[in-house]
């Protein structure tokens, strides 16, 4: 195939990039198409349906994203085409209102399956407090009947346990015995066989869901990568990454501010608790030499007292002395 004549590559670029812009306008009109096929009919409180409608929007996104790509490139090709640079615009604004609806549907996705495992267990409440009222009603007929006879009559109008002809010869006690036996059994049997939210049935619904959330979970990161800004002339994607490494110097910076803090707080701590135990040991010096200079005191008052007590007894004893030379001369 033989290339245009370069004069007219010009031209070809332009109806290239129409092709592209109507092409991309016919994959978004397939992925509505497909999602409405899919949803209906609408039934807004049935968490089976909120699963569709996610699984159903994810699985099909790829179609959308096919469709905005081609609208960027039609836009590249033919940057001065004023109807192609408009749908460009247009679709981007669609695609981070997309990328945040995708977002959105995690949480639907989270309150879906907890709205089944709510009913699920809600049926199951109520189907067993049926059987159980069945049970007590069937009972209450066996204990009231009167014969063999009547005990089959009465199983027979409540649906309760078919008693044969043929067990009729057995004693009425037995009779009876059996048929509460079968009923217990009956109420058991059902009770096990009630489906849990954890039951192997559930597990597709789940495996659905999974996959629907980490597809939601692509597709919003996708059309984020997609939703360009004439502004900025960037994508909302690659703005909120610059946000995100923002936010991290800014926290970085933050954490490095309060680890000095914190570093001056322990300084200032330990300073202060220095000075405090210098303190406390100085005032401990003072109050231990204000005790041994009491001691001191009470030592010299003490020893003052007995020199002076001394000093008394040998003045007493030279008076006596004295006192008694005289008489003897």
């Amino acid at each position: 195939m033989a290339w245009p004549d370069p004069e007219l590559r010009p031209e070809y670029g332009d109806k290239f990039s129409l092709i592209l812009s109507d092409i991309a306008i016919g994959l978004f009109a397939f992925y509505v198409a497909f999602v409405v096929a899919d949803i209906l009919p609408i039934r807004v409180l049935d968490p089976l349906w909120m699963i569709t409608l996610a699984g159903t929007l994810c699985n099909t996104s790829t179609i959308a994203l096919a469709g905005l790509a081609f609208l960027h490139l039609a836009a590249g090709l033919n940057p001065s085409s004023g109807p192609t640079a408009a749908r460009r615009l247009w679709c981007s604004q669609l695609a981070a209102w997309a990328a945040i609806g995708f977002l959105m549907l995690l949480p639907l996705i989270g309150y879906a399956n907890w709205r089944g495992i709510s009913n699920i267990r809600i049926a199951n409440h109520r189907n067993i407090a049926v059987i159980n009222k069945k049970a007590a009603e069937i009972t209450s007929q066996i204990l009231q009947a009167s014969t063999p006879r009547d005990l089959q009559g009465r199983m027979a109008k409540v649906q309760g346990p078919l008693l044969p002809n043929e067990s009729l010869a057995l004693p009425l006690e037995n009779l009876k015995k059996q048929s509460l036996t079968s009923v217990k059994q009956s109420v058991k049997v059902f009770e096990n066989q009630a489906v849990g939210p954890f039951a192997e049935a559930y597990m597709p619904i789940y495996k659905q869901s999974l996959r629907a959330a980490a597809l939601a979970f692509v597709a919003a990161f996708s059309f984020a990568a997609g939703a360009w800004n004439p502004r900025t002339n960037t994508t909302l994607l690659h703005s909120i990454i610059s946000l995100f490494k923002s936010a991290c110097l800014k926290s970085r910076s933050v954490l490095r501010i309060f680890a000095e803090k914190l570093k001056q707080f322990k300084r200032s701590m330990a300073a202060r608790t220095n000075q405090a135990e210098a303190r406390e040991g100085w005032k401990q010096m003072k109050d231990n030499q204000r005790k041994i200079h009491l001691q001191r005191e009470k030592e010299i008052r003490r020893n003052d007292a007995q020199f002076r007590k001394l000093r008394e007894r040998l003045k007493s004893h030279t008076e006596q002395k004295a006192k008694r030379k005289d008489r003897e001369s």
